[in-house]
């Protein structure tokens, strides 16, 4: 999928240079894909972004589905439904020592 994105072309907003469309990110304003070079020419946009994936990262939550088995992620959202199968079995996973687990057993 990673290789797709490589091939296909895209403009720039800033420069208007074809670039391949994985190394295109949108500017702060969500509007605008920038390419690396125009990206790297505001420091500042590349603090704020790197601020926003760690805020992110550190938010999400594991659910998991005891009906289907399938495993996600959620940001600030509790699910009340798996977006797999779509029934309402979603569960947050705990992270649990396996020790603490053999010893409540």
């Amino acid at each position: 999928m990673v290789g797709e994105n490589r091939s296909v072309l895209m403009r720039c907003g800033r420069c208007s240079r074809q670039v391949p469309m994985g190394e295109l990110k949108y500017d702060k304003d969500g509007k605008t894909l920038l390419c690396v070079t125009c990206r790297g020419a505001h420091p500042e946009a590349q603090a704020h972004e790197s601020k926003v994936l760690q805020s992110a990262e550190q938010t999400r939550k594991h659910y998991f589905c005891s009906a289907c088995g399938y495993h996600f992620t959620r940001a600030n959202i509790v699910p009340n439904k798996c977006p797999y199968c779509g029934k309402d079995a979603v569960m947050e996973e705990k992270q649990v020592a396996s020790g603490r687990l053999l010893d409540d057993a």
